[in-house]
């Protein structure tokens, strides 16, 4: 399983993590809180990202935009098939409405 250590401008220290196929199933049970948590990103929800790596919801009400994109672009980058899974359920929804 793949891990990545990033250090945001703070000094904080974030883990992202690949996810099992378990993980990717139980992550799209896993409604978002609200529409901050489901919009904030764009690719992926806050409620996500903490499955992802070692950050809590809580550790991310602090955190700027720009800290929050670089754990994003770590976390795509360790679980390129998630957010290409993603994509392709997104796109299939598009079409089925």
């Amino acid at each position: 399983m793949l891990k990545k250590l990033i250090t945001l401008d703070d000094g904080k220290e974030v883990i992202v993590r690949e996810l099992t196929v378990k993980q990717v199933r139980d992550l799209f049970m896993k409604p978002p809180v609200d529409l901050v948590d489901s919009l904030m990103l764009g690719e992926c929800s806050l409620t996500e990202l903490a499955d992802i790596s070692n950050l809590s919801k809580e550790d991310m009400e602090s955190m700027a935009p720009s800290d929050l994109q670089a754990v994003l672009d770590a976390a795509k980058e360790v679980n390129p098939g998630f957010f290409e899974l993603k994509e392709r359920l997104e796109k299939l929804d598009r079409a089925r409405a």
